[in-house]
């Protein structure tokens, strides 16, 4: 049967999967790097919570940040308070929230905004921020200690909901590469990077297509997962396919897989988003007179899922 119904999914031909320009415009690990430019300070410093930043280190971080109205802007390291502020007058999110562990730069910053007439329109909490509650937040902007590093992603990773961005002012993250980085000096210390939260993908997720009216095919995607990155099969009638490109960003999961099968060029792309166990959204076959469009449902193993 064509190749074994070119299998199910992404198998109905061994396809291939092509991250469509629309959803993912660079490869998962790709990083943005503009040419170096003029030096932020004569003398480039390790920045700290109690390091202020840059006017035009904040005009970046908010930009790769992507603030919006909608959003819910969370500010780890107060600083003068001056990202907060900048924020607020420029892009108005939902609400502000600057969490510090030092009374005095909380001062300090409040009383910034306070002077800049936005003190009813920022929160200032003094709390470590590996004990805080980061739920809410859709954005972050970190500007902490390097050595709190894989403390706080952890923490994020926990609290925060798939597709929230993160923004860090000097500050890696150990294994979890950046989606994006930005150079604003020459100091590798002066890097802005850009994180956007995963969700969850690792594991088996059990589905079946529908290939004619009332014929079913099923089929099982197989995930593995750092972070960002995916790698993936799909088992069809016991024969285990390569998906070869695989996009994760957020909870929107893109990939696909292209063969040619006796002499006709096969293409299948997905398109998806990952609800908690379940992955919904649209598989569309390539080929030629023969293509057609799909809706794929699958459910992560019960071994497996997510709580």
């Amino acid at each position: 049967m064509w190749k074994t119904l070119s299998f199910g999914l992404l198998g109905i031909a061994s396809l291939s999967i092509i991250s469509p320009d629309s959803w993912v415009s660079l490869p998962v690990n790709a990083q943005l790097t503009s040419p170096p430019g003029p030096e932020v300070s004569p003398a480039p410093v390790k920045p700290d919570s109690s390091s202020p930043m840059p006017e035009r280190v904040v005009t970046s971080l908010l930009k790769l940040a992507e603030v919006s109205q909608d959003d819910v802007l969370y500010v780890l390291g107060a600083g003068d308070g001056q990202l907060a502020i900048a924020a607020a007058q420029t892009y108005q999110p939902k609400r502000i929230v600057v969490i510090d562990p030092d009374p005095e730069l909380l001062q300090q910053s409040q009383a910034n905004a306070q002077k800049a007439g936005l003190g009813d329109r920022i929160q200032f909490l003094q709390q470590d921020p590996l004990q805080s509650d980061l739920r809410e937040a859709s954005v972050v902007s970190i500007s902490l200690p390097s050595e709190k590093g894989q403390k706080i992603r952890s923490k994020l990773l926990a609290d925060l909901r798939p597709g929230s961005r993160i923004v860090a002012y000097g500050m890696s993250m150990g294994d979890w590469k950046p989606d994006k980085s930005i150079s604003v000096s020459r100091s590798s210390q002066q890097n802005l990077y850009h994180w956007i939260v995963p969700a969850s993908v690792e594991g088996d997720w059990e589905g079946s297509l529908e290939y004619a009216s009332g014929r079913r095919y099923p089929y099982t995607l197989r995930f593995s997962q750092q972070f960002q990155k995916v790698k993936g099969d799909v088992i069809v009638d016991g024969q285990k396919y390569n998906i070869p490109k695989i996009a994760l960003t957020g909870d929107r999961l893109t990939f696909s897989r292209t063969e040619n099968i006796q002499g006709q060029t096969i293409t299948a792309v997905f398109n998806g988003r990952i609800q908690g166990n379940t992955l919904k959204g649209i598989a569309q076959l390539d080929a030629g007179i023969l293509s057609r469009k799909f809706p794929v449902i699958a459910r992560r193993s019960t071994r497996q899922a997510v709580q």
